[in-house]
């Protein structure tokens, strides 16, 4: 019913790929994932000020948020002394996390910083070119008129 050539489903033949045509640098526009603008940035850096704030106030109280504590049960008989001790090491763990995270929010707010920074020196320059072509063009416009 069928040629030797032509295939029974109406499937394609799989394509092969040649390896220079696999390994070969496709140009693509890259589109960054996350809003990169001053506007952004100043909200992130505001928004880690805030954590920085309440992770400050648990520090203060010596108290951990509900969401970073780990509650477990040893299954073993319990006497004072391993209640204190479990205790004491519970509390030295959340007190050492709590700083860890006040440390990780100000990394973050002095990178966030450095990216506005140069976003907004980069924009200053764009409006700098801007106007110093302006100006060019207008001091060519005045000189073209005067001869």
């Amino acid at each position: 019913m069928y040629s030797e050539d032509e295939l029974e489903s109406g499937q394609r033949p799989p394509t092969r790929k040649r390896p220079s045509e696999m390994y070969s640098p496709k140009v693509t526009s890259k589109r960054t994932r996350y809003d990169d603008s001053t506007i952004a940035l100043k909200k992130k850096i505001e928004k880690s000020e805030d954590s920085i704030q309440k992770l400050k106030a648990h520090t203060e109280k010596k108290t951990c948020p509900k969401s970073l504590r780990y509650n477990v049960r040893a299954n073993i008989v319990q006497d004072e002394d391993f209640k204190q001790d479990i205790n004491h090491i519970r509390k030295d763990a959340e007190q050492k996390l709590i700083g860890a995270l006040t440390r990780f929010h100000y990394r973050k707010i002095e990178r966030n910083k450095n990216k506005r920074r140069k976003k907004e020196q980069k924009m200053n320059l764009a409006k700098a070119r801007k106007t110093d072509n302006e100006k060019l063009g207008q001091k060519l416009a005045t000189s073209g008129q005067r001869q």
